[in-house]
């Protein structure tokens, strides 16, 4: 994984791995972000970046952090993403494109930053995680459930936990609704039924891969 703080905060990183294991619980699963905060475009010079998705490790590569404007008045250049998920192709790893959520009480944003990722996977043939609308549609059936932290920008454990059932659903292809409640998580239970449902609904209405 790469990008910024939407990323690496409230430990989506081992989040995404506990339901990737609950999902595969035969395999070995590792999920490893890069250690630095930056847009892509900035990832894609860091040879560090490249050393690691050149190493042939990786299954996938989650890529979060393609710069836009969010007063969608500016057009910026996507020439990053595209260079690393060619980079991932290229030593067979499945890139994924985490369109981000927009601010708390937007209601065009969310939309605008999910074409922008769609214009890219277009050009690339990248999987598109519908991590953003999934936002949007729990927000919709119950406004009462609180995904954002405090700054209105950044997720809480909650929308941390979403994030990683549709990233989850997207690199497997396997339904987060079938899974079993997570007790060791602060989410209540039926909280977490409504997020694997958004997961598992929207993923089957935005396909994100050819799997």
């Amino acid at each position: 994984m790469m990008g910024n703080s939407h990323s690496a905060l409230v430990n989506l990183p081992d989040m995404l791995t506990m339901v990737l294991q609950a999902l595969e619980p035969t395999k070995s699963i590792e999920v490893k972000r890069v250690n630095s905060f930056a847009y892509l475009y900035q990832h894609a010079e860091d040879p560090q970046v490249q050393a690691e998705i050149d190493s042939q490790t990786w299954s996938h590569v989650v890529l979060q952090a393609q710069r836009y404007s969010t007063s969608q008045s500016q057009t910026y250049p996507t020439d990053g993403a595209v260079s690393l998920i060619q980079r991932a192709i290229l030593n067979y790893a499945t890139p994924v494109l985490f369109p981000e959520w927009g601010l708390k009480g937007s209601t065009t944003e969310t939309t605008y930053v999910h074409r922008i990722h769609q214009g890219i996977a277009a050009q690339t043939g990248a999987c598109v995680a519908p991590i953003g609308l999934s936002w949007e549609w729990v927000v919709s059936v119950n406004a009462n459930i609180e995904l954002y932290a405090s700054d209105g920008n950044h997720a809480n454990i909650t929308g941390t936990l979403l994030t990683a059932f549709v990233l989850a659903e997207t690199i497997t292809g396997q339904p987060v609704d079938l899974l079993s409640t997570f007790h060791t998580l602060d989410v209540p239970a039926d909280v977490q039924a409504l997020l694997k449902q958004s997961a598992s609904q929207i993923v089957a209405q935005h396909p994100p891969c050819d799997y």
